[in-house]
């Protein structure tokens, strides 16, 4: 008997099958790799199943090559994994003997389906299973019927199209379907950002699962070509690795948008749930495909803001009715003027009209709802911001973002912290792989008081992204706090190290203020006032290092410049326990008073 229970001749019958089929027969790269490791495993040999000796063997490759920028077997694994697929939900759906490929291994399966079990797919194969019944056979059921709540990320869909540049239309078919499950009544849906940032790791189930919280993983591929449009799409038990349901959707471009709603019909139906109610937004595939590229975009960061936003408008000219366009204006306007690179006047303007369009084409839209709430806060309207970002909530649970709003931007200012930290550490679990996330989860955490707490998340943000500074500069507060200050000494040289421009200076000085360095920090505050600097040092981090060397009526001039300048952080930067000591100073009470602080 051979590993899996199965003996070695209808394992290579299998085989044979699958390689003389259609999807296989015409591509010798494929068809050398999964015999390659088969053979490796029928004899006992998965030692030699990694990715240098497969380079090597199967794709001729050097001894010695750099997988990391030669990723070879990885990208045809995914490209193998997703025919498999492909074959056992057509041809091969009645086949005796399933051999599967999983994720983030080289290291094959096989095991029998069964009678029963291939009857199931021959049915599904031959499109008489109705769309709402389409479950994955006894393993699925028993697995929901032991009571077990899912949660489910939906991993970036492989494209598989001949030009790369379909990537955003993977990646975003893949986020609308995110989209669509985060409304499902039961189902906790783990947010995109996440998802994403796994797109291009090799790890297995079981590691994906834990890292984004979930029990269920959907993966997918795309082919797209002008006119049509194939989608393979499975379901994943974290548990074991278990493939759960699979299914595969080919259909005119036309119809995409019924493609993403029947997709995910299938999965919360696979899942015995109800799909929450959604209204389709546009039937004009353009403008959809223009969102689509915002979103990709936005999902870049920083340089991807200016592009996004050109995107989405050009949705909207496409079809004026696309609410969802309107949310991703006023986002995009949000996320330029946090990070300084729009007016606020123009940020403000722009972002409310935005909103205020989408609610109205809308009124349900819970990305819009989060979006209206960062405005209120930039008004200071802070019943107006809550009353928003519960709405977003309400209507859209898994909505990550209005979690980490309400948290953050509201109730931590207004010191209602019990409330905050519930908040965000919420948001923690819908968005654990999002930078933004875990930064304003630890600035929440440190408003609270809750030091201890934000030190252990702290290290486990920088174990995600070692070489990000903001992790970093968080864990050396949140040591300082607690006067463990050579650790927070070190964390925050290093925060420096990894962000030379000083966006960590004024966290650099008040750690070394506390640590009795004093020097240093009024080394740091000369350095952002010198002339020779390209740009002003902002307000608000000169504001940080006069309240830490204790200079009042410095830090109360910047303090004023930063409500004059509609700074965004200002609220939050008036709560931070650094600046405790200065609430008892009138002026600074006043302007407290003055946006709707408490004293």
């Amino acid at each position: 008997m051979q590993p899996n229970g199965i003996k070695a001749d209808p394992v290579r019958e299998e085989l044979e099958r699958i390689l003389a089929s259609p999807g296989f027969a015409r591509n010798e790269r494929l068809c050398g790799f999964l015999k390659f490791i088969v053979e490796r495993k029928l004899q006992g040999k998965t030692t030699e199943l990694k990715e240098t000796v497969i380079g090597i063997e199967v794709f001729g490759r050097k001894p010695g090559y750099d997988t990391h920028s030669d990723p070879i077997v990885r990208m045809e694994a995914a490209k193998l994994r997703a025919r498999l697929s492909e074959y056992y939900t057509a041809v091969g759906a009645a086949d005796s003997v399933r051999i599967e490929v999983p994720k983030g291994a080289y290291i094959p399966q096989w095991q029998v389906s069964g009678a029963g079990r291939a009857r199931l797919w021959q049915w599904a194969a031959t499109g008489v299973v109705a769309l709402g019944l389409v479950v994955a056979g006894v393993a699925l059921i028993r697995w929901i019927r032991s009571g077990e709540k899912p949660s489910i990320a939906v991993l970036p869909f492989l494209n598989l199209s001949s030009d790369p540049d379909n990537e955003y239309f993977s990646i975003g078919l893949a986020d609308q379907i995110t989209d669509l499950l985060s409304r499902t009544a039961g189902l906790e849906v783990t947010a995109r950002t996440s998802s994403f940032a796994l797109k291009r790791t090799q790890l297995d189930a079981r590691e994906i699962g834990k890292r984004l919280n979930a029990t269920v993983l959907v993966e997918g591929s795309v082919q797209k070509s002008s006119d049509r449009l194939k989608v393979i799409i499975q379901l994943i038990r974290v548990a074991d690795g278990k493939h759960l349901w699979s299914n595969t959707y080919e259909r005119e471009m036309k119809d995409v948008f019924a493609t993403q709603e029947e997709i995910a019909a299938s999965i919360v139906n696979a899942l015995q749930l109800k799909l929450g109610g959604r209204r389709r937004y546009t039937d004009n595939p353009e403008a959809f495909q223009l969102y689509l590229r915002g979103r990709y975009a936005y999902d870049l960061g920083q340089g991807g803001g200016r592009v996004a936003l050109q995107y989405f408008e050009q949705a909207v000219a496409q079809d004026h009715r696309y609410a969802p366009a309107y949310a991703g204006i006023a986002s995009t306007v949000l996320f330029l003027q946090m990070r300084q690179q729009l007016p606020y006047a123009e940020a403000h303007r722009r972002a409310t009209a935005a909103v205020e369009r989408a609610l109205q084409l809308d009124p349900t839209l819970s990305d819009a709802y989060t979006a209206l709430g960062e405005i209120k806060t930039w008004e200071y309207a802070w019943q107006e911001a809550e009353r928003a970002f519960r709405r977003a909530i309400e209507l859209n649970p898994n909505d990550a973002r209005a979690h980490l709003g309400i948290g953050f931007f509201v109730l931590a200012p207004l010191g209602r912290s019990e409330e905050a930290v519930r908040e965000v550490r919420r948001a923690l679990t819908l968005d654990p792989l999002s930078v933004e996330t875990n930064e304003e989860a630890l600035g929440t955490m440190l408003m609270a008081g809750r030091y201890g707490e934000a030190e252990k998340a702290a290290r486990g943000f920088i174990r995600l992204d070692p070489l990000r500074f903001s992790g970093h500069q968080r864990l050396a507060r949140a040591l300082s706090l607690q006067d463990k200050h050579v650790e927070a000494m070190e964390a925050v040289q290093e925060a420096r190290r990894l962000s030379p421009g000083g966006a960590a200076d004024w966290q650099f000085g008040c750690v070394a203020v506390r640590a009795g360095r004093r020097d240093d920090a009024l080394q740091a505050l000369q350095q952002n006032l010198s002339s020779a600097r390209p740009r002003p040092a902002p307000s608000r981090r000169l504001f940080m290092l006069y309240v830490c060397l204790g200079d009042n009526d410095r830090a109360l001039e910047y303090a004023e410049k930063m409500y004059a300048e509609h700074e965004p952080l200002l609220p939050a930067f008036l709560s931070y326990p650094e600046t405790a000591w200065l609430r008892t100073d009138p002026a600074l009470a006043a302007l407290r008073q003055r946006i709707g602080l408490p004293k």
